[in-house]
């Protein structure tokens, strides 16, 4: 279990900690990730076939500071069969690199069991698999991203996984997702992965409130599933408030064909969510890799007679009348 310390503990050793932290070449600095290119929206595989992990660096990152834990600066991969609206994983992986962090004075910020992801509550065993080992993990060097890394699907269960390369580099560990679905499926039933839905990555991605925005992505499913997809602003700090745009519409196997409207209320940000359900009932849920922006003002909402309403103009003709009335009288009183 992850160590909670009493409040004035805690202050007490984070200002113990920081002059080590201070001191740490590698404190603040940027950490590796995996860089991945031609990652198809979805591929499907049968159980048991290896699925071969291409990736890149963009540098060899080997050389470690004093301070440092000597097995840091490693990459490990993994797969998740859920993912989140950040894509964000938990800090650490096991009780044991929390442990050794926390004896090394990298953590300056109080981690609790959900932090890590072996005993997360919101990660339970089924969600993930290691795609590579705790120990050892890989050299973050681009020889060793030469060779990719090969996932073993024998014991893996059928659904939707989606693939995610961790920097260990603590306390800033990285995590680098895929953006693609890997589905892996039992031999002769493709249906046994159940529905697949995958938004793809589009960096810079604009919501103009006047134009619909087609959104990009896949659909592997049965006949018969259907998907419902809502939006919802985020970077306020507060739980997204996802709010439908599409609900129960049927859908088939291939490119998502969806187009967002963004209504007036959306914030300046936004992220999409979609969850696809097969007629067994069984479920995925994506969301947008990367953040909307909005821009523009929403069309005029339509009349009772089905035009657009106009926005109200002043009454300029008739003021100037009143006064060209008022003027005119006065004129004529004093030619009488």
């Amino acid at each position: 279990m992850v160590r909670r310390l009493p409040l004035l503990l805690a202050t007490t050793t984070a200002i113990a900690v920081l002059p080590s932290v201070a001191s740490a070449a590698n404190g603040l600095r940027p950490r590796t990730p995996a860089i991945y290119s031609g990652v198809p929206c979805v591929q499907s595989v049968t159980r048991g076939e290896p699925v071969l992990i291409e990736y890149d660096v963009s540098y060899d990152d080997t050389e470690l500071t004093p301070e440092e834990l000597p097995d840091s600066r490693k990459h490990q991969f993994f797969a998740f069969s859920q993912t989140n609206v950040d894509f964000a994983f938990p800090k650490y992986i096991n009780q044991s690199d929390f442990d050794r962090a926390e004896a090394n004075g990298d953590n300056t910020v109080p981690y609790d069991d959900d932090d890590i992801l072996d005993i997360s509550s919101l990660w339970p065993a089924g969600t993930h698999v290691r795609i590579t080992p705790d120990d050892p993990r890989l050299p973050i060097t681009q020889a060793q991203a030469a060779m990719g890394v090969t996932w073993d699907t024998s014991d893996v269960s059928p659904g939707t996984w989606v693939v995610a390369a961790y920097t260990w580099e603590p306390e800033n560990n990285l995590w680098s997702p895929r953006f693609g679905a890997v589905r892996v499926e039992d031999a002769g039933d493709p249906d046994s992965a159940g529905p697949t839905v995958f938004l793809s990555r589009v960096d810079g991605l604009l919501a103009d409130r006047a134009e619909p925005l087609p959104l990009d992505g896949c659909i592997e499913a049965p006949e018969g599933s259907t998907i419902t997809a809502s939006w919802a602003t985020v970077g306020t700090g507060q739980e997204p408030d996802w709010v439908p745009f599409v609900d129960n519409q049927a859908v088939e196997s291939g490119a998502l064909d969806l187009d967002f409207m963004a209504p007036a209320e959306t914030g300046d940000s936004i992220k999409i969510r979609i969850e696809i359900v097969d007629p067994s009932g069984r479920s995925y849920v994506a969301y947008s890799p990367t953040t909307i922006g909005v821009i523009g003002e929403a069309p005029p909402e339509p009349t009772e007679s089905g035009c657009a309403s106009e926005p109200q103009r002043p009454a300029y003709g008739a003021a100037l009348f009143g006064v060209l009335l008022v003027l005119g009288a006065g004129r004529y009183r004093r030619r009488r």
